[in-house]
Order: C-alpha cells, then sequence, then structure tokens
C-alpha cells in the first residue's frame, strides 16, 4: 500500500512539472461572466516567469509573480512613477540567503483583475538589480501576500490565476 501510495506522489509531481512546460499564450485579463470570479491570464516573462498587470495610483504596472515571495514589492523608478517617497528600513532574505534591505511607502491601493486591493503599506526595492541586465524591465513582484483574505485559484501551467 505504502509503495503505491509513493508510486502515485511521483507520477503526480510529475504531472505537475510536466505541465508547467504548456506553451506559451498571449491573452488579456477578463471577467468570468457566471459566477462573478475575475480571471487573469498571467503573461510569459523569461522561461517559466510570469507576469501580472496592475495598476497602482493610476499607473500601469508589470509585476513578475513571486509565488515563494514574502511581500510585494516595486522598484524605486516605479515608487517615482506613483509620487511615493520610501521611507523607514526593513530586513527580508533571498531564497539563496542574501540580506536585503529595503524602504517602504505607505498606505496604496493596488488594482489586480479590476479588484482593489488595500494594503498597508509596500516594500520598495531595485529587482532588477539582481536580475541580467538583457531582460525586460519589471516594475516590482507580486507576492501571494497581495491577495490576503481574497480567495484565488492559481493555475501555473494553463497561466491563469482566477480570483473568486
Amino acid at each position: 500500500m505504502l509503495k503505491q501510495q509513493n508510486m502515485i506522489a511521483c507520477v503526480s509531481v510529475t504531472a505537475l512539472l510536466s505541465s508547467l512546460a504548456f506553451p506559451f499564450q498571449r491573452v488579456t485579463a477578463q471577467r468570468a461572466a457566471d459566477d462573478g470570479s475575475v480571471v487573469i491570464t498571467l503573461e510569459p516573462y523569461v522561461g517559466r516567469l510570469v507576469t501580472v498587470s496592475a495598476t497602482l495610483r493610476g499607473e500601469k504596472l508589470t509585476l513578475l509573480l513571486d509565488t515563494g515571495g514574502g511581500q510585494t514589492l516595486i522598484t524605486p523608478r516605479a515608487a517615482a512613477r506613483i509620487g511615493c517617497r520610501p521611507g523607514g528600513r526593513s530586513i527580508g532574505f533571498r531564497m539563496t540567503g542574501e540580506r536585503v534591505v529595503f524602504a517602504r511607502c505607505g498606505p496604496v491601493e493596488l488594482e489586480i483583475g479590476g479588484r482593489t486591493f488595500a494594503r498597508p503599506g509596500i516594500a520598495v526595492w531595485d529587482v532588477m538589480a539582481v536580475l541580467p541586465k538583457d531582460l525586460p524591465p519589471l516594475d516590482g513582484l507580486l507576492a501571494l501576500d497581495a491577495f490576503a483574505g481574497q480567495p484565488f485559484t492559481l493555475q501555473l501551467a494553463a497561466r491563469m490565476l482566477t480570483l473568486e
């Protein structure tokens, strides 16, 4: 019985990993009419990385979806565009163990797929400084903390985020 469960788990992990290689297609965010949910298409970035379009204080942003990130953040350039003067000092750690020091902007409302998410603050850190120079520019990272209190379904293989 235990051997059968382990085999099923291996098959499930293999299926999950295979599904992440799903070919990319460009589609825009749309509302699902039947149940009021919002379906947001995750746009391809590099490799298996995807982005989400968002609006902050009237400015359109391209945010890298970071499901392992501890908090949503914007770049100093994006902070300047929204009129934020970052302040304070917070410390976090990347998955490599590298220490990251960042500032914060005060309360903001982040709009994604037509839904507004009130945030007590947003981190400001230059994510582009740690990425290869030839990659397209990003305005920040969208971590799952942005959806606190909001039920959602994330289907990475289909590149869809559904706000229930």
